[in-house]
């Protein structure tokens, strides 16, 4: 063997081993990405509905970073109700169109056309809430039709359940050999009424939650908690959000992670869970800086002692509206943008897409 073949074996072995190394360190970690709101307002439809790329349209550029990490969640704010209007009124599938009656996104009722679903998927999401103040927006029969809708195209979701008592309120991912179990609940449903007991409320069905909670951590290795609750516009928890995750962190669960303010809120540990109490509009069609900015929330976990998972360390990716589109602070966010996002996660917490290696490098 001659020279110049013994040093391109001998970088040959010394680069496998460093990428066998690294994978290695990849696989004791699972790297979560987490988004807030989906609620696409009327002029947002209205553009995917003129798209070739449909509402994939709304979020392509973010996409590359979701998909980045190994399991992805959103809260889907809204139905997807093939055919369902209003007052619950079934028209059978009307195709890809916006009329306003059975797909609308006005006047605070909510219904998405079905191809959203794969188009999240596109976005890198694998699991999904359906409990949130919007979730009966075409009534039980909405419900039932999401649930299928969502079953149909293999999208994972928590939080809601079939008219006829079917169905689990949670979800479970197995990523990298390790099981996460997802949990959704809410506390506003509009003032529409649950007859059917089809969502999961937050408040008053808190001991079952506690009893699904305490019997998930003897079969998962993660147990996430996907709360939407709390005021509207306000960027502070309130005394029944910070009571209610005090008493959910008591009990171990690795990380909450809440929505619908369409603000931003703190992040902060409650021992060793980390909790994100409000993460603000992924997408939305409302004004001002505190609601057009937000974050892609990136928990990393990794084994404690026990073999449990537990949030290491956690960094945010600003993402912001431009007209209809979602973009991602690739080199810098305006100073107002920049404070916002500065005050509920903490400067050192911040990561610009330039930089976004940092978050998928293993360490």
């Amino acid at each position: 063997m001659n020279k110049k073949s013994l040093v391109f074996l001998f970088i040959t072995l010394f680069l496998g081993e460093k990428v066998l190394a690294e994978k290695e360190s990849c696989q004791d970690r699972v790297l979560v990405a987490a988004v807030g709101d989906i609620l696409i307002h009327d002029a947002q439809q209205v553009e995917a509905h003129k798209s070739p790329e449909r509402f994939f349209s709304l979020w392509k550029t973010v996409a590359p970073y979701i998909n980045a990490a190994d399991v992805a969640y959103g809260n889907l704010e809204s139905p997807v109700a093939l055919g369902i209007n209003g007052e619950g009124k079934d028209f059978g599938d009307i195709g890809f169109t916006y009329d306003r009656k059975v797909y609308s996104g006005t006047n605070m009722r909510f219904n998405f056309h079905p191809q959203v679903i794969s188009d999240i998927q596109k976005l890198g999401l694998d699991i999904v809430s359906t409990a949130n103040n919007h979730a009966l927006d075409r009534k039980s029969i909405g419900i039932d039709r999401t649930n299928l809708e969502l079953k149909k195209q293999n999208m994972l979701f928590t939080g809601t359940r079939m008219s006829d008592g079917t169905g689990d309120w949670g979800q479970g991912t197995r990523v990298k050999g390790k099981n996460i179990y997802w949990l959704s609940c809410t506390e506003h449903l509009n003032g529409h009424p649950d007859h059917r007991n089809q969502v999961l409320k937050c408040f008053a069905n808190e001991n079952e939650i506690v009893s699904l909670v305490q019997k998930a951590q003897s079969q998962f290795d993660a147990v996430i908690l996907l709360p939407h609750w709390g005021s509207e516009y306000v960027q502070t928890p309130n005394a029944q959000q910070r009571r209610w995750a005090r008493k959910m962190a008591n009990l171990g669960v690795t990380a909450i992670v809440g929505s619908h303010p369409h603000v931003m809120q703190p992040v902060e540990r409650i021992g060793q869970t980390l909790v994100a109490y409000s993460l603000g509009n992924f997408v939305a069609w409302q004004k001002g800086t505190e609601r057009k900015t937000s974050v892609v929330l990136y928990l990393n976990l990794k084994e404690d002692r026990y073999g449990k998972l537990q949030v290491s360390d956690y960094k945010g990716l600003p993402v912001y509206r431009v007209g209809q589109i979602i973009y991602p602070a690739i080199n810098r966010l305006d100073s107002a943008a920049m404070h916002y996002v500065s005050k509920h996660l903490g400067r050192e917490n911040i990561v610009m897409g330039q930089d976004f290696d940092q978050i998928t490098r293993c360490k």
